[in-house]
C-alpha cells in the first residue's frame, strides 16, 4: 500500500500479484487484484480496491471479493511524504459483499504506520473489519 502524498487531483493504481489459492478441494486463480488511489485534497485520498477469484476446479463464474471504497487521511506526514520519521495514516470505508457467496456489506477502519530504512520499508496495518464473516487483521 503506497500512500505517498499526491497533489489533487492525482491518480495512482497498483496491480497486485497473481497467485493461486487452495481451499479444501477447490483451486482459485486470484487475479487481478487492483488498488486505485485518487488524491482529493491535501492529506486525503479516495481508495478503491478489490480482487477477482476465478475457480480453476469448477465452472462457477469468477467472484469479486475483498472489494471496498475507503477514505485515507495522512495523520502525520513522514518518509512516504519525503519528510523525516514514520508516516501515519488512517483509512475507513465500506466493504462490499462478494458477487458470489453469502457475505454482507460491512465497514472497515485501519491505522497505518510506515517507516523506510536503507534496506527497505516496513508498513504495519491494523484493520478491525466489521462484517458477518471477517476477523480483525493486523500485519
Amino acid at each position: 500500500m503506497n500512500w505517498k502524498h499526491y497533489s489533487p487531483p492525482a491518480l495512482q493504481g497498483s496491480l497486485l500479484p497473481t497467485l493461486t489459492l487452495q481451499e479444501g478441494s477447490q483451486s482459485f486463480l486470484v487475479a487481478p487484484g487492483l488498488v486505485v488511489n485518487f488524491g482529493l485534497t491535501k492529506g486525503w485520498e479516495a481508495v478503491f480496491e478489490g480482487r477477482l477469484l476465478t475457480p480453476l476446479s469448477s465452472s462457477e463464474p469468477p467472484n469479486l471479493t475483498d472489494a471496498g471504497t475507503f477514505l485515507k487521511y495522512v495523520v502525520r506526514p513522514g518518509v512516504l511524504q519525503d519528510k523525516s520519521g514514520p508516516s501515519i495514516a488512517t483509512e475507513f470505508g465500506v466493504l462490499y459483499p462478494e458477487t458470489a457467496g453469502d457475505s454482507h456489506f460491512g465497514a472497515s477502519w485501519a491505522g497505518i504506520i510506515s517507516q523506510r530504512w536503507i534496506g527497505g520499508r516496513c508498513t504495519s496495518t491494523c484493520k478491525p473489519n466489521s462484517t458477518a464473516n471477517s476477523m480483525p487483521i493486523c500485519s
